[in-house]
């Protein structure tokens, strides 16, 4: 039986929030301060479906006597479980948030953990419809729906950091068929950002989708063909299946948005290991 956990038993003590529920299961102690291996879970998580894996199980950083459980489905990567050591019977589904940095307590375990192959980063690359800020910044790629609200608003919160020339940003357009109007309006960007990609950039800080001159039916169908097989091959060949998505260099990615200052972070220690 899942019943909510308390936000405010950590949050008031820790600088610490969790949004989520709690899980009820039969359970007996770990060893003191150790986390359980990845078959004494499986023990655990009985109804855990057969086509799930668990890649890892880890320590949650700053969260005594709790331990992360990282998921694979054939899909992709799941929500993390934590168990408590302490409490082998409470499983929590959720996520433990840094109330100073907005972040999940384990971003680094979870972000390390999504990385694509350097065969599937090259192949995200030739996907970039247009680049904007400064190219000797670290670069990062993101892949956005034009009508995503999300997107809207992770592309104002980088739009500060391009502008202050601390941030190169390759944007990949990727129409939703949840929003009827995106792949017009992802057609209407990728025609722009061939003579101008700032303005390219404007059109989806702004939301508006008008072109300023009348293109030929013939090259906007070529570039709508083109924005399909790009569909094709985000949710296809690499297992995209919503936006935003942030892809920095090294392969590492993020489904969903971030805080500027976690994206510059993750960007730049990026860019050092990558020149080591």
């Amino acid at each position: 039986m899942k019943k909510p956990l308390k936000k405010t038993t950590i949050g008031a003590t820790l600088g610490i929030l969790f949004t989520g529920a709690t899980l009820l299961v039969p359970g007996q102690p770990f060893a003191a301060g150790t986390c359980p291996t990845k078959a004494k879970v499986r023990t655990i998580l009985k109804d855990l479906p057969p086509e799930v894996s668990i890649v890892t199980v880890r320590p949650v950083p700053s969260l005594p006597h709790w331990c992360g459980v990282y998921l694979r489905s054939p899909m992709g990567d799941l929500e993390p479980l934590y168990l408590h050591t302490k409490h082998p019977n409470v499983i929590a589904e959720g996520t433990f948030i840094n109330t100073d940095t907005q972040l999940p307590l384990d971003f680094e375990i979870r972000l390390a953990l999504q990385k694509l192959s350097p065969a599937d980063l090259e192949k995200l690359k030739s996907l970039t419809a247009f680049k904007i800020g400064d190219p000797q910044k670290p670069t990062v790629y993101l892949i956005v729906d034009p009508d995503c609200p999300f997107c809207h608003a992770l592309e104002n919160s980088l739009d500060s950091a391009i502008r202050e020339g601390r941030l190169h940003v390759a944007v990949i357009l990727f129409p939703l068929p949840i929003h009827p109007q995106a792949e017009d309006h992802a057609v209407a960007v990728a025609y722009v950002a061939r003579k101008n990609p700032q303005r390219a950039w404007e059109m989806l800080l702004e939301r508006s989708f008008d072109i300023p001159e009348t293109p030929s039916q013939d090259e906007l169908d070529r570039i709508r063909d083109g924005l399909q097989e790009i569909e094709r091959i985000l949710s296809e060949d690499l297992n995209f299946q919503g936006t935003p998505v942030i892809v920095f260099a090294d392969g590492r990615f993020w489904l969903g948005g971030l805080p500027v200052h976690a994206v510059l972070q993750a960007a730049h220690n990026n860019n050092k290991t990558t020149r080591r």
